[in-house]
């Protein structure tokens, strides 16, 4: 919530789970005192060739003073595909 009108850079990006950037939109955007406002439109049909169980959206609000972001699954977690963390250990006695 802002007392004041905010303007700032909407950046949305689709990333799949090695860390690639798929798409990327991005809008310059002003939002009035204590509203809320749909800033991007984007048609669906951009994605539609990304498996939504390999990959994720996170969007990014930048003010040049604060940064707010949020990242958001296409599917329910439970069925997203992970990469293997490749995790490497050693037991030292």
């Amino acid at each position: 919530d802002h007392l004041n009108p905010t303007s700032g850079k909407v950046t949305l990006q689709l990333l799949d789970f090695s860390g690639g950037t798929l798409q990327t939109w991005e809008d310059t955007v002003e939002i009035g005192a204590n509203s809320v406002k749909k800033v991007l439109r984007i048609d669906t049909a951009l994605f539609k060739g990304y498996d939504p169980e390999r990959t994720v959206f996170h969007a990014v609000f930048d003010t040049g003073k604060d940064t707010v972001s949020k990242s958001s699954y296409r599917v329910p977690f439970k069925y997203l595909i992970l990469p293997d963390p490749e995790l490497t250990y050693s037991i030292v006695e």
